[in-house]
This record gives C-alpha cells, sequence and structure tokens, in this order.
C-alpha cells in the first residue's frame, strides 16, 4: 500500500474516527496469557495461549487452560512492551498501522 495512505488519517474526519473507534476497542481488551495444559508442542513444556479478559483462546477449551501469573515474562512483555508505552498503546499503534496499510509489525 503506498505511504500517501498515512496522510488520510490527519486529514480525512471520517477515516480518523473511524480508526480512533477501532482503537478505542482493541485497547479496552485486557490480555491475558494462558497455559495449555495436557498438551504439548513437538515434547516441549506446554504452550502459552492468549485469551481475552481471563478467558482461554479459541480452540482452547477453558477447562484445558490456566492462566498464567503477572510475573510471567510473556503478560509482563503484554503488560508493557517497552519503557515508555502500555499495552494500550501498542495495540491502538497496531490497529493505526493496519487500518491504514494493512499490514503492523
Amino acid at each position: 500500500m503506498p505511504l500517501s495512505y498515512g496522510e488520510y488519517y490527519p486529514r480525512s474526519a471520517l477515516v480518523y474516527s473511524a480508526i480512533r473507534v477501532r482503537q478505542g476497542a482493541i485497547a479496552r481488551v485486557p490480555l491475558k496469557v494462558h497455559r495449555r495444559l495436557g498438551e504439548t508442542a513437538r515434547g516441549d513444556e506446554p504452550t502459552a495461549a492468549l485469551g481475552p479478559s481471563g478467558g482461554a483462546q479459541r480452540g482452547v477449551g477453558s477447562s484445558h487452560a490456566e492462566q498464567v501469573g503477572a510475573s510471567h515474562l510473556v503478560q509482563r512483555l503484554l503488560d508493557s512492551p517497552n519503557p515508555f508505552w502500555t499495552w494500550g498503546d501498542l495495540w491502538r499503534a497496531t490497529e493505526t498501522y493496519l487500518s491504514l496499510w494493512g499490514s503492523a509489525f
């Protein structure tokens, strides 16, 4: 996608409003890390699965997953991706890039 699509965000009230609504919806969902129970990937330790607001990830039954603590490495990374951003900042930025250009890192 052309970089000029990024110019629509500050110049078009409709585009700006639509992206802001999507950002807000995405950033409100708390992400919790869950560990699959009873399943292993290639014989490794149980894998972590992301789930919204305390629920298990789609495809992982709630009886087959447990929420890990706040000290888990992946949960800490999601809660604070860097010293300057919160998890909400990360998801708002990601949604902006996805909405404008169709991809994000």
